[in-house]
């Protein structure tokens, strides 16, 4: 017998599928099946709505609110439809990929596919960036929030929540970063030719001493830079 209170009514079996009914207060109705899957329906309190599954992990979600809605059956895919809140969008299939997408609120947007690595892009909310690759693990990197911080779980698909930064600056796959680091790729690419046109031997001294600093600055493009600087050798 669960007693979470003075005024719990016992452990008693449901009436419904003989289960053990859990009460945690006396104002809680009986453990019933749930009429959208069958399943056991834990009610916590009198106003809770059906079980329905778990936005962040997909397991059972105890629902002890009453504005959550019930557990129905997707009118797209025909897949679970998780739902946190009353105001939430129905699970639709994304125009995209084809995938089920998750909406967590009204205010969602659609779920894209990430411009970065063409994985599915989940969104929480409509001020969410990109999924981009996580320059840690290299795993895609949900965002529920722009203000999000460590790793936590995300919201949508239960699945682990890479940020490093609510800007996430560090992630070497964003495309201003990588679009910064194309520039940054071409100038170093020309500074022999307008050192050597300028001075040719100061300037070839120059470009060597610069040359670590340089790639340390572009480290993402370290590779491709040092090939192009030693390739031509001494010009003349």
């Amino acid at each position: 017998m669960h007693r979470a209170r003075a005024d719990c009514t016992a452990n008693t079996s449901d009436p419904v599928d003989g289960q053990a009914m859990h009460r945690a207060r006396a104002d809680c109705t009986a453990n019933t099946s749930d009429p959208v899957d069958g399943q056991a329906m834990h009610r916590a309190r009198a106003d809770c709505t059906a079980n329905t599954s778990d936005p962040v992990d997909g397991q059972a979600m105890h629902r002890a609110r009453a504005d959550c809605t019930a557990n129905t059956s997707d009118p797209v895919d025909g897949q679970a439809m998780h739902r946190a809140r009353a105001d939430c969008t129905a699970n639709t299939s994304d125009p995209v990929d084809g995938q089920a997408m998750h909406r967590a609120c009204a205010d969602c947007t659609a779920n894209t596919s990430d411009p970065v690595d063409g994985q599915a892009m989940h969104r929480a909310r409509a001020d969410c960036t990109a999924n981009t690759s996580d320059p840690v693990d290299g795993h895609a990197m949900h965002r529920a929030r722009a203000d999000c911080t460590a790793n936590t779980s995300d919201p949508v698909d239960g699945q682990a929540m890479h940020r490093a930064c609510a800007d996430c600056t560090a992630n070497t796959s964003d495309p201003r970063i990588v679009q910064q680091c194309k520039e940054i790729v071409l100038l170093v690419l020309l500074t022999p030719v307008i050192l050597w046109v300028v001075k040719p031997c100061t300037g070839l001294v120059l470009v060597v001493l610069l040359t670590p600093v340089i790639l340390w600055v572009v480290k993402p493009c370290t590779g491709p830079v040092l090939i192009v600087l030693l390739t031509p050798g001494i010009p003349g």
